[in-house]
């Protein structure tokens, strides 16, 4: 502390000296043995140091107040540093024509001094403006690549949601070892398989079809209208495995969320889908002036799904169930929707119209009962079911009061 009074009591000191021109003795603070004696200087020297020593000095802090400002071009800073650099060099020649320097030599120095700071300067600032320049190009081209690689990444989720189902494909995703074999056991799963049987007579491979490019065209156009049905709200519980050819398969109730036990809604689903299906292909025949016939299949029953191959993996399904809906897809008729006992027990309380066909030979299984799927459901048809199932269980009751085997009496 007593060295900065020290340092503030020198300094008011030589400026008086530089106004009076005599300089007196300062005294240390505190310590009255050290005393420092000043040598006496005219005027003009003095007059010369503070101009030659300062005042460069301060025409760099203003090169460099102006110098620091990035949002300044550097053409706008040349410009200004260039304006100060000349006003310095007009006074330090116009105090050099009036003779009043006691050496010239310090004050050219000074010049020189103040030019090649004002290059460096200049060079300074185009440096970090080209810096600043490089990194908003840099941070706009990481931003523009980031964007690219979230839309690269939703682009491959969607690929991958088209080649497993959902959640399959969310397990895959958040496992970290994914060479591990996936695998699930679905206890109640309706499946469906469903061909066009006279698409083989349809292509033919001829230069006006391009060698049955455009054959397979048509037939791109098909299953991509089955597949946009998926997408509709009522056929949510749907999921579709795969297409081999002119077969498609589809499957509902895989997940515990589409399983429904109690109403059976991934089982009316896949009736529905079925039916509507059939619908679309009609309009596809109206409008490509074709005949082509669908043959469809429907099974419940319990399965196996899961994940095979590691590279190119492929969803897929196995069990008896699926091999009987493989079957009743074969051994139906054109335009008819076969379905086991079972799926008619589930489609008939619902109110769907279904129609025996009686017992058929199929491979693997013997004689089997099945049906035809003819339409969608009656809504009135569904009313009636259920009254009449109230009513069967009233006069079971009474019966059960007038043999006198069991006598309940229920107070409500």
């Amino acid at each position: 502390m007593d060295f900065v009074m020290f340092g503030l009591q020198a300094t008011l000191e030589s400026i008086r000296v530089c106004g009076n021109g005599t300089s007196p003795s300062v005294e240390w603070p505190g310590n009255s043995s050290v005393t420092f004696q000043s040598i006496d200087a005219p005027v003009d020297v003095c007059y010369y140091i503070v101009f030659a020593d300062l005042f460069p000095v301060l025409v760099m802090l203003v090169m460099i107040t102006c110098a620091v400002y990035q949002i300044l071009t550097s053409v706008f800073k040349v410009a200004i540093l260039s304006l100060v650099v000349a006003c310095y060099l007009a006074i330090s020649i116009y105090e050099a024509i009036q003779e009043r320097d006691v050496e010239l030599t310090g004050r050219w120095l000074a010049g020189v001094l103040v030019v090649f700071f004002m290059a460096c300067l200049i060079a300074h600032s185009q440096h970090t403006e080209a810096t600043y320049r490089l990194d908003f190009l840099w941070k706009l081209q990481a931003t523009e690549e980031k964007e690219e690689m979230e839309h690269l990444k939703a682009y491959n989720q969607k690929l991958l949601a088209n080649i497993l189902p959902e959640h399959v494909a969310a397990h895959f995703l958040s496992t970290v070892n994914s060479d591990e074999l996936y695998h699930e056991q679905c206890d109640f799963v309706c499946i469906m398989f469903a061909s066009i049987p006279n698409f083989s007579e349809f292509y033919v491979e001829l230069e006006a079809n391009n060698e049955g490019v455009e054959c397979l065209r048509l037939l791109n156009e098909i299953i991509a209208d089955f597949d946009e049905l998926l997408a509709e709200e009522p056929y949510k519980y749907i999921e579709k495995i795969k297409s081999t050819g002119a077969t498609y398969m589809a499957a509902s109730g895989l997940t515990r969320n589409t399983c429904d036990m109690k109403d059976y809604k991934h089982v009316t689903a896949m009736a529905d889908y079925a039916l509507r299906i059939r619908e679309q292909l009609a309009s596809v025949n109206e409008h490509s002036f074709n005949n082509f016939r669908l043959r469809v299949g429907i099974n419940i029953g319990p399965v196996v799904a899961g994940v095979i191959g590691a590279r190119k993996p492929q969803y897929d399904i196995w069990g008896n169930a699926v091999n009987v809906a493989s079957r009743m897809e074969s051994t139906g008729v054109l335009d008819g929707i076969q379905v086991t006992q079972e799926v008619r027990d589930i489609l008939a309380a619902k109110g769907y119209p279904l129609t025996c066909r009686g017992t058929i030979q199929v491979k693997g299984k013997g004689s089997m009962v099945t049906y035809f799927l003819d339409g969608p459901r009656d809504s009135m048809k569904t009313n009636n079911i259920h009254s009449n199932t109230n009513e069967e269980k009233v006069i079971s009751v009474t019966n059960s009061n007038l043999d006198g085997s069991v006598s309940i009496n229920v107070t409500v």
